[in-house]
């Protein structure tokens, strides 16, 4: 399905059909795919588990706390200027 927006329209006009259409109710509840994917209990459980592993290590959270540990293991400017 390919979605179209106007400015004008309420909502994204749908090519196909030439209708606007409300977003499903899983747009407007602000899930995301892998929530859905966790609540419908329908996919393989392994691939689930990867699916859960990848998502917990990209996290916005997780991706922070890397870089503050490695910006706290770099010497600072005082410290480099002493050393030279």
């Amino acid at each position: 399905m390919v979605l179209k927006v106007e400015p004008s329209d309420r909502w994204p006009r749908n090519v196909r059909t030439g209708r606007g259409e409300p977003p499903s109710a899983s747009v407007r509840s602000g899930t995301t795919p892998l929530q859905r994917l966790l609540d419908s209990a329908a996919a393989d459980p392994a691939k689930v588990a990867s699916l859960v592993d990848l998502y917990t290590a990209v996290s916005p959270l997780t991706l922070k706390r890397q870089i503050d540990r490695r910006l706290d293991a770099m010497p600072t400017a005082s410290e480099v200027a002493v050393s030279a």
